[in-house]
Formats: C-alpha cells, structure tokens, sequence
C-alpha cells in the first residue's frame, strides 16, 4: 500500500541538463505510454535547444527525486497583423502520489513570471 508523503513547503528549480535523465525516468515510471513523450531529447530540446529560445523547464524535487514539471515552450504567433512572442504551458505532471499539494499552481505561477521577464508577450 502507498501512503501519501507529508505536505511541506515544496520549493522549484530550474531543470538542468543533469535533471535529463531523471526526468526520462519520471515519465517511464509514472506516465508510461509514447517512448518518445518524455524523453530526454525532447525536454533538452525544450529547456535547451529550442529554435526560438530556450523553454522554461521547472521541477519540483523531494530529495533528488523530481515528482512535479511544468515546462513553458516558446511559440511565435501573428496577432492582428503582428509578430507576438508567447509560451505554451505543457508538460504539467505530478507523480501521483504527491498530487493535491499546490505543485503544479506553484509551478505555474514562477513558470508565468519567469516568461514574462524573459520578454514573452503572454502564457
């Protein structure tokens, strides 16, 4: 039987390419399915590669284990005519037994700010 971890005060962090493979394993663990979805790859292109700018890739860890992500991916869209730098929120996973503790709204809200001061136009 799984017993649900004590809610504390969760503080994120911004993935780094050292978080990659943990990040493959979190998926394959938790959210089994595509073998593409969650890959390393994917999330070094994201955070780090990204054709437009890097992403934003935030984690929240317990211990070195990650059990929540949400990443902001840049996208260009035309607005009335004009050129618009925006991000996309995507990748919003909680590992199940930590889900109902405020990750993902902590996540979104630095994730948001992070964009904004970056120069993104809107999330």
């Amino acid at each position: 039987m799984s017993t649900k971890p004590a809610e504390k005060p969760w503080t994120l962090v911004p993935c780094g390419r050292e978080d990659l493979a943990a990040l493959g394993l979190f998926f394959k663990t938790h959210f089994p399915g595509s073998e593409e979805y969650g890959s390393m790859g994917l999330f070094h292109w994201r955070a780090f590669d990204h054709y437009i700018m890097p992403g934003i890739l935030n984690l929240i860890k317990d211990g070195d284990r990650i059990v929540s992500i949400l990443s902001n991916t840049p996208k260009r869209i035309f607005l009335k005519g004009t050129d618009c730098l925006v991000a996309e929120i995507g990748d919003a996973y909680t590992d199940p037994t930590y889900q109902r503790q405020g990750m993902l709204a902590l996540l979104t809200n630095q994730s948001t700010r992070e964009a904004l001061e970056r120069g993104i136009q809107g999330v």
